[in-house]
């Protein structure tokens, strides 16, 4: 009797484990080619106000967009007003206003109004080819 109650169970075992195989195959990923672009031309928006422009830069043979800032000297975006280096600079350029430290993170991050930071690129360009 045992193996008469045993046949059965392999029988739903062996349906069971077909059922998982084409489960598991449906499962697996079908290989993409990663290189692939998409041939689709980005279409130029029109430039808001305090939005940067960017450049199609080339390097190693790839090609990657690269910001352009409005002003002078400016590296990187605006931190976020609660951002600490952002407070660190901001208080120390209030504190002591002649900081270059100060004023060449400032100008960098795009705190400092456009007159201001054009005197501060200045003075960092002739400080670097010295």
């Amino acid at each position: 009797m045992s193996s008469e109650d045993a046949k059965p169970v392999k029988k739903e075992e062996d349906g069971d484990e077909k059922s998982l195989t084409s489960i598991l195959e449906s499962r697996k990923k079908k290989p993409t080619n990663a290189n692939a672009k998409p041939k689709e031309l980005k279409k130029k928006k029109k430039k808001k106000k305090g939005e940067e422009k960017k450049e199609e830069v080339q390097q190693n043979g790839k090609k990657r967009e690269k910001k352009v800032y409005d002003l002078p000297g400016q590296k990187r975006d605006r931190p976020e007003g609660r951002d600490p280096p952002r407070i660190f600079y901001e208080t120390l350029y209030k504190q002591v206003p002649k900081s270059e430290m100060a004023q060449f993170w400032m100008m960098e991050s795009g705190l400092l109004p456009f007159d201001k930071a054009k005197e501060v690129f200045e003075k960092k360009r002739k400080r670097n080819q010295q």
